[in-house]
């Protein structure tokens, strides 16, 4: 079924030009921000709402790239204090600086003014907004904290990922349930902005290190390394039983991509902004996923761009829910990234399964549309074979919408599929929960583009 809607790249072309064209009438009436371009690169404040509970403030469809605000309208922005080293905890809030000076009266947050054209106020100095950033002291942690909900979730509890902005209540970037018994989080969530897109977020200086956050205990993470890849590579050996097999499967040499990496849930690029971006280095926001399935031209690398596109296609925000369903078996033996043998006892400790299929099910509340998108976790395996095994890695009722998508059965990528939010739901809730889903199950499925309409390269 093709749409009436533009695509992202006529739709691109037509807001650049409806943008500069009203641009000219209003210059000086209004303060704008470009995104990409336009905030401090090292530290820059969150630009942020004080709403319950408090939100980011993003572009708009009519300025995708950049935030707009009128002549004396006050706008807040934050620094996010020092932590602690897994990053649960605040030690010592920073300041806002201009021109990489204290204010008269420095605090964590402060109310800015825009003053016309691209002049803001603070304390009485006029400067423009990239001249606005954070006090950050070198070789310290200024990241995202972790904290537990102390709510339940099916087979977990409830976490958060996000910035304490004390009496202002929490900003949260991502939610999450994780089992800290297995150290497996069965879903992450989050919501993926129509303006997200890569020509218009704030493009980051690369990968950063992995946080434990609240979770992991006893489990040495940074120190053992569960994904390392001589690490995987032996403990996977040591299940296995078997040189043959696991040479199969996994190579210590990073260049031929046969390796176990730490696949974000909720992706980098979901993120408009540094700080967003960077909130997402969390273990418990990740799952041991195949190189070849998660990175380009993998199909869980196309799923995430695609359902970013799908947001700016529609227009919408896109809410998702991320996670693993089930443990791989290889050779018909589950695997693990954490497999030691508990002091004193004979049991294996296994932690950290290897997810058989992974999900991300996208809705769109304001047109009542759901879909979910899955991939084996396995490129070893070919279409035949996937289709010959039945139920055990088709685990929903598979929907006709995803099979115009190109190379949707390609095993070697990750063959992938989508089922209905209600098939996905009704067959996989008492592994993954994902009881948030519930409200949704009456949403049709969402409408789709093909990889041509869509232009994903």
């Amino acid at each position: 079924m093709r749409s009436n809607h533009f695509s992202p790249a006529v739709l691109f072309i037509y807001l650049t030009i409806f943008n500069t064209i009203s641009a000219k009438s209003i210059v000086g009436d209004q303060c704008t921000v470009n995104v990409k371009n336009g905030m401090n690169r090292e530290h820059p404040p969150i630009v942020v709402k004080l709403s319950k509970p408090p939100m980011y403030v993003y572009p708009k469809m009519s300025n995708a790239s950049s935030l707009v605000f009128q002549k004396g309208e006050k706008v807040m922005v934050f620094c996010p204090g020092r932590t602690n080293q897994n990053s649960t905890a605040v030690l010592k809030p920073e300041i806002v600086l201009v021109h990489g000076k204290e204010p008269k009266t420095p605090e964590s947050m402060e109310s800015i003014m825009c003053t016309g054209g691209d002049k803001f106020k603070i304390d009485d100095e006029l400067d423009i907004f990239k001249q606005i950033s954070c006090h950050e002291e070198p070789r310290m942690s200024y990241n995202a904290i972790m904290q537990n909900v102390n709510e339940d979730c099916v087979n977990g509890q409830r976490y958060e990922i996000g910035f304490d902005l004390k009496e202002h209540g929490f900003l949260k970037t991502i939610d999450l349930c994780h089992d800290k018994k297995m150290a497996r989080t069965l879903w992450a969530h989050a919501i993926i902005q129509p303006t997200d897109q890569d020509q218009f977020r704030y493009s980051g200086d690369g990968a950063k290190s992995f946080k434990a956050g609240c979770l992991y205990d006893n489990m040495q993470m940074s120190k053992k390394e569960p994904y390392n890849l001589n690490v995987a590579y032996k403990t996977i050996s040591i299940i296995l039983k078997n040189a043959t097999a696991v040479n199969k499967y996994l190579s210590t040499k990073i260049n031929e991509r046969k390796f176990l990496a730490k696949g974000h849930l909720i992706a980098n690029a979901d993120k408009m902004y540094r700080s967003e971006q960077e909130s997402t280095y969390f273990y418990a926001n990740a799952v041991p996923m195949w190189q070849q399935v998660n990175a380009d031209p993998g199909n869980w690398f196309f799923v995430e761009k695609y359902v970013r596109l799908l947001a700016f296609h529609k227009q919408h925000e896109l809410e998702v829910w991320v996670g693993g369903v089930s443990t791989l078996q290889l050779e018909n033996k589950e695997i693990y990234l954490y497999y030691e043998k508990s002091p004193g006892k004979k049991v294996i400790d296994r932690r950290i399964p290897v997810p058989k299929v992974i999900f991300k099910c996208a809705v769109d509340k304001e047109a009542k549309e759901g879909l979910c998108f899955l991939v084996i976790n396995n490129p070893y395996l070919t279409k035949t074979e996937v289709e010959a095994a039945g139920d055990k890695y088709i685990i929903c009722k598979k929907h006709s919408l995803c099979e115009k998508l190109t190379n949707y059965d390609n095993g070697a990528l990750g063959y992938m599929y989508c089922c209905s939010i209600q098939d996905f739901y009704v067959k996989n809730h008492e592994d993954v929960g994902v009881e948030d889903l519930k409200q949704f199950l009456n949403f049709k499925p969402m409408t789709l583009l093909t990889k041509e309409e869509i232009q994903i390269s």
